[in-house]
């Protein structure tokens, strides 16, 4: 996601760009568990299982083979596993059609390929993050096929 592919062959077809893709990721393979939080200042890809926290600085790529029972923040995410918990990103939220998420999620920028699942609230931050310039646009609340509840 983020914009280019990746080609660590078929099994993962995760597209996607981080920005300083040359940097350090830290990675959690698919045959990986963990509990407890994860504290990160670079970009993080997770392919296996985590329950507990994420509070990443950089960007955070969620593969299709991943299950996440977490509250996540970071600068970017892109999504194409599974995710039980509340999301909060700085920039963008890319959910791509393999992605299902159970949880709120507030973002600047928010992309959900057809075929992506969402059961929860969406709320898009709107302006640079200043307290000053941010408004909030709250949007309701979505069945799993993007339809509002009443």
């Amino acid at each position: 996601m983020f914009g280019l592919k990746d080609s660590s062959g078929p099994k993962n077809e995760t597209k996607h760009s981080l920005k300083n893709s040359s940097l350090n990721i830290t990675v959690l393979a698919e045959e990986c568990e963990l509990k407890g939080s994860i504290t990160c200042k670079g970009s993080v890809r997770i392919d296996g299982k985590v329950e507990g926290g994420l509070s990443i600085a950089g960007d955070l790529i969620i593969g299709p083979t991943a299950n996440l029972q977490a509250d996540i923040e970071a600068r970017n995410v892109s999504i194409a596993g599974e995710v039980q918990g509340n999301i909060k990103v700085s920039e963008l939220l890319e959910l791509s059609s393999t992605a299902r998420i159970h949880g709120d999620v507030t973002a600047k920028s928010l992309k959900i390929e057809e075929g992506a699942r969402f059961n929860g609230r969406s709320t898009i931050i709107e302006g640079t993050g200043t307290s000053e310039d941010s408004r909030i646009k709250n949007t309701p609340e979505k069945t799993a096929k993007g339809t509002p509840r009443n």
